[in-house]
């Protein structure tokens, strides 16, 4: 049986404790490492959840935290939950995800999702990946499931993550990973996602010329 590790960023007394022991709650997942600027441990988990977990320090998209997770991971799998999202697991979400990486083996396997914005729930599809899809804001969802086979040989082949990075980090691995591997959209929404930003997408899409960008902007395009 494929062996996975989750991911994500820990606050305690925050909606992530509720995704953890959804996690944790999941026959997929053999084990959790929750990443926390403090790296204290959280004490208000279930008991299965605190057997599957381990509490890291630093910071979770830089090129550092990336080959962290990387060197770390003895499991097939690594699904990384992205930050600044409350997601709600559909059922069997993570045999979904992993039985479509062993028959497909792919590189990295993302989803659809719904959107919960309070009053209605609407499907969120999103769009297939495609030779040339580089943008560093192409939507992946909340969750993206890569294959610990995959992130190796991308590594061999082209180097380490950067570890001068302070953002970029997952987004050069992603882009490591395209040059060999496949990366496969799953078109069914396994999870529902509150959306963090309820901005339209009118006032979303200048978000790049914003000035505070600029060093993130600057480090995007260098990794591209």
């Amino acid at each position: 049986m494929p062996t996975l590790t989750a991911a994500l960023i820990y606050e305690e007394g925050s909606q992530s404790r509720l995704l953890v022991g959804a996690l944790a709650a999941s026959p997929a997942v053999t084990r959790l490492v929750l990443i926390s600027h403090q790296g204290a441990h959280p004490t208000s988990l279930s008991t299965i959840a605190q057997s599957k977990t381990r509490t890291v320090q630093g910071d979770f998209l830089s090129g550092a935290g990336i080959n962290q997770l990387l060197d770390e991971n003895t499991t097939d799998y690594l699904l990384v939950c992205l930050p600044g999202e409350q997601v709600e697991l559909g059922q069997r979400a993570m045999e979904s995800l992993v039985s479509a990486a062993e028959e497909s083996g792919a590189g990295l396997i993302y989803s659809d999702f719904r959107d919960d914005v309070g009053s209605q729930t609407t499907d969120h599809p999103l769009i297939d990946y495609q030779i040339g899809s580089i943008r560093d804001s192409f939507d992946f969802g909340a969750m993206m499931l890569i294959s610990n086979r995959s992130a190796d040989f991308a590594i061999r082949n082209h180097g380490r993550v950067d570890e001068r990075l302070r953002w970029a980090g997952l987004y050069e691995l992603r882009l490591k990973l395209s040059t060999d591997s496949t990366l496969l959209r799953i078109p069914e929404p396994l999870y529902t996602r509150v959306p963090a930003d309820r901005r339209a997408s009118g006032e979303r899409q200048f978000d790049y010329v914003d000035p505070r960008q600029r060093e993130y902007q600057l480090e995007m395009e260098q990794v591209a």
